[in-house]
């Protein structure tokens, strides 16, 4: 009987017309915000991206990073320390390399948080490592 039904069913679905594909959300760029805070304070800022992972689960985090500021602005000595999800843990790094800071600092604690400007994000709590 399983064998009947699948034979009969085959055919149905080869007449079945397709269906044309709608554009992949996915692709297209969403709206978000980078927001920087802490000991030292940015005076400017690259690029910055959302992790691509964490967008298409509509995940929102935040990360913890400790960092030492040169002379020049910039930042070496980056540590993550903590974040509320791995997605979210190298694009911290690459945040604070992108940003430019406005005094130096042998030690410096930075929290870095990822929002999505869309209803549909689910907030993720900040945990330590």
């Amino acid at each position: 009987m399983k064998l009947t039904l699948t034979l009969l069913g085959l055919p149905a679905a080869m007449v079945l017309p397709l269906a044309p594909c709608a554009a992949d959300p996915v692709s297209a760029p969403r709206p978000f915000s980078v927001q920087v805070t802490g000991d030292v304070a940015a005076v400017s800022a690259g690029d910055l991206r959302y992790p691509a992972g964490a967008a298409v689960r509509d995940i929102e985090g935040a990360c913890t990073v400790r960092l030492a500021v040169t002379e020049a602005g910039t930042a070496r000595d980056i540590e993550v320390v903590a974040c509320s999800s791995d997605l979210f843990r190298r694009e911290a790094a690459q945040v604070v390399r992108a940003l430019r800071f406005d005094s130096p600092a042998d030690s410096a604690v930075l929290q870095v948080r990822w929002s999505l400007d869309d209803p549909r994000a689910t907030p993720a709590q900040l945990a330590s490592r």
